[in-house]
């Protein structure tokens, strides 16, 4: 296992969980591939972009799309140049108040030099679509 990589990852986390979304970009090749799996229909911080400018892009609806109310890396594997990260996520869409939590898996991939090449989220994108997409938490209250 790679520990000085999986360092590297957890200082990323660190970074994210400060709000220093500067420090995060810090670490990213200029052409590095970052963000959740999935369709920007479902939800708008899904799909992959590029480059830091897109990382920068995806936090930025992220934080649009959802406040994290809990966000816990649990478990870290790493090979030659790729972190695997096993987490748990609980939220609140913004839109609605719709709250909810999922597991997710985070792979990075990582260039000869160190920098960060690539992200990419995976997660149950329909579950987060349905509370997207859902009536606001009020309209469903009154409803049940």
């Amino acid at each position: 296992m790679n520990q000085n990589l999986i360092t590297r990852v957890q200082e990323i986390y660190q970074a994210f969980g400060r709000g220093d979304i500067a420090a995060v970009t810090a670490q990213l090749s200029d052409d590095a591939s970052f963000g959740m799996v999935g369709r920007a229909k479902d939800v708008p911080m899904a799909g992959l972009r590029k480059g830091k400018k897109g990382a920068a892009e995806f936090f930025g609806l992220l934080h649009e799309t959802q406040e994290l109310r809990s966000f816990s890396p649990l478990k870290f594997a790493a090979n030659e140049d790729m972190v695997f990260v096993l987490g748990h996520t609980q939220w609140t869409m913004r839109r609605n108040g719709v709250e909810g939590e999922n597991a997710w898996v985070h792979v990075f991939t990582f260039d000869k030099s160190g920098l960060c090449t690539g992200f990419q989220g995976h997660q149950d994108t329909g579950l987060l679509a349905e509370a997207y997409h859902s009536a606001p938490a009020a309209q469903r209250a009154a409803v049940a």
